[in-house]
Order: C-alpha cells, then sequence, then structure tokens
C-alpha cells in the first residue's frame, strides 16, 4: 500500500501514547497517524482506524485500560483512505456502531464483508452484523450535544467527516489540515495549502466556535485555530 502511495508510512502498529485534553476527551497518538477517544454517559466514541487491524487493536486496549467501565460504543471515520480506515473492521468485531459520511456506505460496506483467508482478523473470525450509520447534509449529535458530526467536501477527498467537541470547542479533522506538522519557516507542499484554504472555508460554514483543532497528523495535542490562519497566509 505505501509502495503504491510512493509515501514512507510505516505500517507498525506503533506505541499508542494517550494524551488528555480534558477529563473526557484523549487524543491517541505514538505515530503519525492519530485518533481521538471521547467518553460519554454511554460509552465511548473513538474517532478515526488508522492502518490496519494491528494498530486498531491496541487502540481498543488503551481505550479499555482507560475507561475500564465503558464499552466503545461508536466509532467515527473521518474518510475511505486506508491509512485512516484500514482498521475498521476491529470496531464492527466488537459491535461498535460505524459512523461515516453517506458517499463512503457503499465501499466501507464492502470492506466489510470481504473475506480474510491469507490472514483472518478479528472479524473473520468471530463474524458480526456491522452496524452503520451515515452523515449526509443534517449533522449526527451525540451525547446530548457533546459531539457533533459534520459532513464537508474538500480537494482531498469529495466526503469527509468533522468531529466537533463541544466542551473543548474543538474540531477534529484528517488530512485537511495538521497542527504542528510544518515546523515554522518551512515551506509546506503547495497542495496542503490548497486543502487548509479549502478547509477553513467549509468549517467557517458550519458556524461552530471553534478555538482548537485536532488532526489525525501533526501534534497529538492539536494547535489553536489561529494556526490554521496563519498556515494559509
Amino acid at each position: 500500500r505505501t509502495v503504491a502511495m510512493s509515501a514512507p508510512i510505516s505500517l507498525d502498529a506503533g506505541e499508542v501514547v494517550l494524551v488528555p485534553l480534558n477529563e473526557h476527551v484523549e487524543s491517541i497518538g505514538g505515530g503519525i497517524h492519530h485518533s481521538m477517544a471521547i467518553a460519554l454517559d454511554a460509552g465511548v466514541v473513538v474517532v478515526d482506524s488508522p492502518l490496519h487491524e494491528e494498530r486498531s487493536l491496541a487502540v481498543i486496549k488503551a481505550v479499555a485500560a482507560r475507561w475500564p467501565d465503558k464499552p466503545i460504543t461508536h466509532l467515527i471515520l473521518s474518510h475511505h483512505h486506508h491509512d485512516h480506515s484500514g482498521g475498521i473492521r476491529a470496531f464492527a468485531a466488537i459491535g461498535a456502531e460505524l459512523i461515516m459520511a453517506e458517499g463512503d456506505r457503499d465501499f466501507i460496506a464492502q470492506v466489510l464483508t470481504r473475506p480474510h483467508t491469507i490472514s483472518p482478523d478479528t472479524l473473520a473470525a468471530k463474524p458480526t452484523e456491522p452496524r452503520i450509520q451515515t452523515v449526509g447534509d443534517d449533522f449526527l449529535s451525540l451525547g446530548n450535544g457533546e459531539i457533533q458530526v459534520h459532513r464537508i467536501s474538500s480537494p482531498h477527498s469529495a466526503e469527509n467527516l468533522v468531529v466537533y467537541v463541544a466542551s473543548l470547542k474543538l474540531l477534529f479533522n484528517a488530512d485537511l489540515f495538521n497542527p504542528g506538522l510544518v515546523r515554522h519557516g518551512a515551506a509546506p507542499p503547495p497542495h496542503w495549502v490548497t486543502y487548509s484554504r479549502d478547509f477553513q472555508k467549509q468549517i467557517e460554514a458550519l458556524n461552530l466556535d471553534i478555538e482548537a483543532l485536532l488532526g489525525a497528523h501533526g501534534v497529538p495535542q492539536g494547535g489553536p485555530y489561529q494556526e490554521l490562519i496563519d498556515f494559509i497566509k
């Protein structure tokens, strides 16, 4: 996969490092692909399942250790690219409801039903009927409004979900802007700036009160919204 992408992405599961953002929200780092976990009364919502099953199993284990009394109830998928969706079958196997953009449903449904015979994974070992919910023009709210899931489009991927955490005034995205990824004074690839300019326009149309941004890449603690403004100047 990484050869096909001409991208030096490590496929090692890596270390799982939880970075607390508040009492109920953890950024999940330890590699170059991050996830996020939000603990609600009914259970834990995880955002993104990067790379492959091994990484997702490590994340599931870390989340269970952090909140041993709360099951993982939902997995929110930012978009279908494999470095963000590759571990989704592990979350289906534990019965988590899978939330994705409307346009990604057919692809993910195929992923969930494909046979895994050469290297059987947890879903192949314990077939489970996946629960899927899609987000279209209307946003999805979880936890009495603590989480809002919005669908936007992008030159990077036509279907994207961004996740707003109300208690932190924080927005999670994947690939559209990565806080802390480009060191100060360095020139980013031009297409990154294109993605980020479009991202700003899309999220401003949502009329959310955003103070902080967290990316699926970059520093796991995220950064202030102002960092996006400075990046696209």
